[in-house]
């Protein structure tokens, strides 16, 4: 009878533990990499009164498909003054960083929407060398809004050279009345390989 009941109180500990490490690891997935985000503001002064400001918000990892990595991303500018405005621009730059291999060619690129940029490095290129691909984009209103922005992904390849990447924003302001543009910049830089691989 008391090893029956040992067996049953060994049985309730084991079922609890094993309830705790899928409570762990459910709870670790749920918080995982493609949950993460980083953001980033910078404002400036705007003559007359208000300020611009520029807004970037990213996956700080992204999801990974394959040898594929999409980052999910959001943009704006906005203006908050009483000028009337005659231009408002969202104009983001994605910049991925890629290490080369040694002693063997490889392709690589950015896809961000309908735009593609793709690199071809030879197999006798420097060992450890950083290639870069850059895309840009924009958004602009000119009906007197005081907000432009902008959502979508990008997808960079291969993710196994993936050295790092960075999106930056560039707000800028034209009001009537004022011969110069006023801009923000914002931007987010995510490192995945600092040394080669």
């Amino acid at each position: 009878m008391k090893n029956k009941k040992m067996l049953q109180r060994v049985s309730v500990v084991l079922v609890t533990l094993l309830a705790l490490a899928v409570f762990q690891f459910v709870g670790s997935g749920c918080s995982d990499d493609t949950q993460r985000y980083s953001t980033q503001e910078k404002t400036n002064n705007v003559p007359g009164g208000g300020v611009i400001l520029s807004h970037v918000d990213r996956q700080t990892y992204g999801n990974i498909s394959g040898n594929q990595r999409s980052i999910d991303y959001y943009v704006y500018a906005d203006y908050s003054g009483s000028e009337t405005v005659k231009e408002i621009r969202t104009t983001w730059v994605q910049r991925a960083q890629f290490w080369r291999k040694s002693g063997s060619s490889y392709s690589a690129g950015v896809t961000m929407g309908t735009s593609s940029v793709g690199l071809n490095v030879s197999s006798g290129s420097t060992t450890q060398y950083v290639d870069s691909a850059t895309i840009t984009k924009y958004w602009s209103n000119t009906n007197g809004a005081t907000h432009a922005y902008y959502d979508s992904n990008y997808i960079v390849w291969p993710r196994d050279q993936l050295r790092s990447d960075q999106l930056s924003n560039t707000a800028r302001l034209n009001i009537y009345g004022h011969a110069n543009p006023i801009e923000a910049v914002a931007a987010v830089s995510v490192t995945y390989q600092s040394v080669a691989p």
